[in-house]
């Protein structure tokens, strides 16, 4: 709130020059009216006798009181008038002083608010754009964190189907070249046992008339390394005596080892490979004596994960 200085009344210089005036007619007046008194008593000079016979002339009554100059109602009603005018225009000017003062008064709240209106407004828009501003960001950010989750996702589920499609295809070769194994494996053993049957039959000494191989699991997925177990029959028509050993795909042969056959009928034989890196291969079963006979190839493939 502005201080204000509430106005001065203002001197009349007008009415100051009127009242001298008035005191200068009193003043004058008084003065005829105290030479008026003055005049009627003064002594008055007994009149020397003459000697006639005509009356003298009676003197002059002296002048009344009363007929002293006064001030007339008319001059006091313009006095009161003068004073009332004076006293209203005072009361008028104070009134005005008043008013001016409050008008200021309440230009500088009215200044102030507006002020703080305006101030508030900025402080309310500043406050909308930062908002929007945030919200704005807020939503960029999370339209880039989707955009890079469904990325991800796609990403995912492509390299998904392509694991898929490699693991179905391997399988599919797998089973193919177990197949291909097993009829070639199969054609092998009935030309063995085709042999081993025409030899029989020219030596009555006991004989290995058959040899088989084949793996506990012939995919093998996992953790590696991964053990296979291969396990073995061989077959004799009578008491025997059988040197056998296990051949494998990659070059190494198992030194001779001695199954002894007490008579006639299949006796299982066994080994176990491990190995530490995806793999596909084979193991047969080979008999060295009293015969010669060959196994057909137990295949396998070996997948890590």
């Amino acid at each position: 709130m502005e201080r204000t200085t509430p106005y001065a009344t203002p001197v009349n210089h007008n009415g100051r020059i009127f009242w001298l005036a008035l005191a200068a007619v009193g003043l004058a007046g008084a003065g005829v009216g105290i030479g008026a008194v003055a005049w009627s008593r003064s002594p008055t000079v007994a009149p020397s006798p003459v000697v006639s016979t005509v009356e003298a002339a009676p003197p002059k009554p002296a002048p009344s009181t009363d007929a002293l100059p006064q001030r007339s109602p008319e001059i006091d009603r313009l006095l009161q008038g003068l004073n009332e005018s004076e006293a209203q225009r005072r009361e008028d000017a104070r009134k005005a002083a008043d008013r001016v003062a409050e008008l200021e008064r309440m230009n500088a709240t009215a200044r102030q608010d507006e002020a703080a209106r305006r101030a508030e407004d900025v402080r309310r828009v500043t406050d909308e754009a930062q908002r929007r501003a945030a919200e704005l960001r807020a939503q960029d950010e999370a339209r880039r964190a989707e955009d890079e989750r469904r990325r991800a996702d796609d990403q995912a589920r492509r390299q998904a189907a392509w694991d898929a499609v490699r693991r179905i295809e391997a399988d599919r070769q797998a089973e193919a070249q177990r197949r291909a194994a097993q009829a070639l494996e199969d054609e092998r053993r009935r030309i063995e046992d085709a042999r081993r049957r025409t030899a029989d039959r020219r030596t009555a000494l006991p004989r290995v008339t058959g040899a088989i191989l084949s793996v506990d699991r012939p995919t093998a997925r996992g953790t590696l390394p991964q053990t296979l177990r291969f396990t073995g029959w061989i077959t004799a028509d009578g008491p025997a005596t059988v040197q056998y050993r296990f051949v494998r795909s990659d070059g190494s042969t198992a030194e001779l080892q001695t199954l002894t056959c007490p008579a006639a009928g299949r006796f299982p034989v066994s080994m176990t490979w491990s190995l530490g890196a995806p793999f596909s291969g084979w193991v047969a079963l080979e008999v060295a004596a009293p015969n010669p006979v060959t196994s057909g190839r137990a295949t396998f493939t070996v997948i890590g994960p």
